[in-house]
C-alpha cells in the first residue's frame, strides 16, 4: 500500500488480489507507505479486507497517515512499525457544492464516516470513543513516532528493519533508484505489481523494461512538479491582478459617492431640493445612478417656480410630496404637468420610484 488512496480501481485491484490468494494463504502482510487519500475508496478497501478469510498484518515502512493509518486499524490485524516510520491521525476533510442543505448533507456524511473511523481506533487502542475523539480528532494533525504509536496502542510492535542495508548518499540514475527501493522491499518476496497498468498509463510499449517504466514515471513526476510550480506562479499573478481590480472598484465607488454628494449639495444650495429629500434621492442614486443624475442636474430652481411652490395663501409648498399635491391642489398639479414637465416627473418619481406616463 504505497502511495495515495485515490480511485475505485485500487479497491477493485485489491479485491482481485485477495480473491486470488485467500484460498491458498492464511496470512496477508501489507507493506504501508501511505499519506492517506479518499475516505470513500479507503472504506471500500477496508470492507474488502474485512470480508477476506485471511488474517492481516500491516508493516509501516514510511508513513501511515490519515486514511492510510485508519486502514491499519482493521479488526484483528497486527500492526508493526519501522523504527523511524511515522503515524498520523486527524479529522476527515471534505468539500461540496450546492445549496446550504446540500452542504449540510455532505457534512453529515463526513461526520458519519469519521464516527466509523473513531470507533475502529477505539477498538484497536482500547480507549473510549470520547477519548479517541479528544486525543486525535480535534482538528489538528497528530504525528507520532513509533514509540508514541506503540505507547498509545495504535501499533503492536516496532521493527528495526534490515540493519545491513545502508542508505545511499547519492543516487545517480533511474536504475540505481529502482534497485535501491526494490532492495528496501526485499526483492526475494516483492514484485512489480500492476506493471501493465503503468505501461499503459505512461504510453509505453508492452515490452517496456522496468527501468523504462521508472524513467517515464520520474519524468511524469517532474512534469507534475513543474506544473505545480506554474500553478503557484499563476495564483500569485491572479492575487496581484485581483488586488488591482479591487482597488479600481473602490476608486470608482469613492468617485461615485463624491459625485452624488456634490450633486445633492448643489441641488439643496440652489433650492432645487430640500434637505429632507436628500435621503430619498440617495436611495434613487443607489438604484439607478445615471437616470437619477440626469433628473437632479435638470431640476428647476425653486425661485423660477414661485407660482408653484407658493399657494394663494402664501404657504410654502417645497416640501409637498406628489400625494400632497393630489390631495391639496390637484389643479396646480395638472398645471405643473403641463407647464413644468420636468418638475412633475421629478416629483412623481420621488413618490413612486418610476417615471410617469406623460
Amino acid at each position: 500500500m504505497y502511495g495515495e488512496i485515490w480511485g475505485a480501481y485500487q479497491a477493485e485491484q485489491l479485491g482481485i488480489e485477495l480473491k486470488k490468494y485467500e484460498n491458498t494463504h492464511t496470512l496477508c502482510k501489507v507493506r504501508v507507505n501511505c499519506p492517506g487519500g479518499s475516505v470513500v475508496d479507503g472504506i471500500a478497501m477496508w470492507n474488502l479486507m474485512l470480508s477476506c478469510e485471511m488474517k492481516f498484518e500491516f508493516w509501516i515502512d514510511g508513513i501511515a497517515a490519515s486514511m492510510g493509518a485508519d486502514l491499519c486499524m482493521l479488526p484483528g490485524a497486527k500492526v508493526y512499525c519501522a523504527k523511524y516510520a511515522k503515524v498520523m491521525l486527524h479529522r476527515i476533510s471534505c468539500g461540496g457544492e450546492g445549496s446550504p442543505d446540500d452542504l449540510r448533507r455532505v457534512a453529515g456524511m463526513a461526520e458519519d464516516f469519521e464516527n466509523n473511523i473513531i470507533e475502529s481506533v477505539a477498538n484497536k487502542t482500547g480507549l473510549t470513543e470520547e477519548k479517541v475523539r479528544e486525543k486525535w480528532f480535534d482538528g489538528a494533525d497528530h504525528w507520532m513516532n513509533a514509540d508514541q504509536a506503540l505507547a498509545d496502542g495504535l501499533i503492536d510492535g516496532i521493527v528495526e528493519g534490515n540493519e545491513k542495508l545502508s542508505v545511499s548518499e547519492e543516487i545517480n540514475n533511474a536504475q540505481e533508484a529502482y534497485t535501491y527501493f526494490n532492495n528496501l522491499l526485499n526483492p526475494n518476496e516483492m514484485e512489480f505489481k500492476n506493471k501493465a497498468k503503468f505501461v499503459a498509463a505512461l504510453g509505453l510499449g508492452e515490452t517496456a523494461s522496468d527501468e523504462a517504466v521508472l524513467e517515464a514515471a520520474l519524468k511524469a513526476v517532474g512534469e507534475k512538479n513543474t506544473l505545480t510550480a506554474r500553478v503557484g506562479t499563476l495564483e500569485s499573478e491572479k492575487a496581484v491582478l485581483q488586488a488591482k481590480v479591487d482597488a479600481g472598484e473602490k476608486k470608482d465607488k469613492d468617485d461615485r459617492e463624491a459625485t452624488i454628494k456634490n450633486l445633492l449639495d448643489k441641488a439643496i444650495e440652489g433650492k432645487k431640493l430640500t434637505a429632507k429629500m436628500r435621503e430619498h434621492y440617495e436611495n434613487l442614486f443607489s438604484k439607478d445612478f445615471e437616470s437619477t443624475k440626469i433628473i437632479v442636474e435638470n431640476l428647476p430652481s425653486v425661485q423660477n417656480l414661485s407660482n408653484l411652490t407658493k399657494g394663494g395663501g402664501g404657504e410654502d409648498r417645497r416640501g409637498w410630496t406628489f400625494k400632497d399635491w393630489q390631495k391639496k391642489d390637484s389643479k396646480g398639479l395638472k398645471n405643473m404637468k403641463k407647464d413644468n414637465p420636468d418638475s412633475y416627473k421629478s416629483l412623481f418619481k420621488s413618490q413612486y420610484d418610476k417615471d410617469p406616463e406623460m
